[in-house]
Order: C-alpha cells, then structure tokens, then sequence
C-alpha cells in the first residue's frame, strides 16, 4: 500500500526511503532532470552532474545502514515514479541506488506497470534510460494491449 494514499504505518521489514524528487523534493532544480516540464528553481548543478542524485542516494544508503540488516531483501521502484506525481528522478538516481542495493546483496525490482511497453517513447522500458538491468521487472495491462490474457 502505498503511504502516500494510505497513511497506515509500514510492515515490519518493509522501509520508505525518501523520494527523490528534484521537482518538489528537498534537493534539485532545474539542471537535474532530462524533462521537458523542469523545476523553475534554480541549482548549481553542473551540466552532466546533479548533486540531488548525491543527497537522495545518501538517503538511501543512511536508510539501509540504520534501519535494515547487512543483507537486505531488495528494492522495488519505478523509473518514472507514476502515483506519487509523475515524478522523474535525478539524473543518475537508478543507476546509483541500483549499485547500493547490488552492493548489500538485495534484488533490484522495477515497477513498469504505468511506465513500461513503449509509454515512455524512445524506450521499451523505462530502466533503460539509465543502462541498468534489474533482476525482476514487474508489468502491467499494456502487455496485451487491454484485453484479457490467458
């Protein structure tokens, strides 16, 4: 369930790392996505590099060092984060959360529900974007189009 609908606190063994979101988030601007609707706020971002992707991978390092084992389960995340806004993350956030949770032996799972079969246009699937090969990917209703299957 998600939090942001649901305020219900998590299961146990289960935690939310904060989003990175460089649109609304705590971190980002207007250097920090390759979107075409940007932040209005401006960053010193380089052109290349975004400092956003540092801070909210620490977040998430610092999440799994206090809160989770040595070893942990995996991650599940969207490459374009759909019901929580539409929110495109960080240049370069997949690719390093997905070095951090590989680095603690954890499965990288990615949601392409709303995002995968072609709905972000120059990709098949929107982990591509970000050159990464998650362990599981998960899909939706655009696999048969809409109908039924099977």
């Amino acid at each position: 369930m998600s939090k942001y609908l649901y305020q219900l606190p998590l299961k146990m063994g289960y935690h939310q790392a904060m989003n990175p979101d460089p649109y609304r988030g705590v971190w980002g601007g207007s250097n920090c996505r390759d979107s075409l609707s940007q932040s209005l706020r401006s960053c010193d971002c380089s052109n290349g590099e975004c400092k956003a992707t540092s801070h909210y991978v620490n977040e998430l390092e610092d999440l799994m060092n206090t809160s989770c084992p040595p070893q942990i389960g995996g991650l599940l995340i969207e490459p374009i984060q759909g019901m929580g806004g539409v929110v495109q993350f960080p240049r370069g956030f997949l690719q390093k959360s997905f070095e951090a949770v590989k680095k603690r032996g954890g499965l990288f799972v990615m949601d392409e529900v709303q995002t995968g079969f072609g709905c972000l246009g120059d990709r098949f699937w929107g982990f591509e974007r970000e050159g990464i090969s998650p362990d599981i990917v998960v899909m939706g209703g655009g696999i048969a189009n809409g109908y039924p299957m099977g």
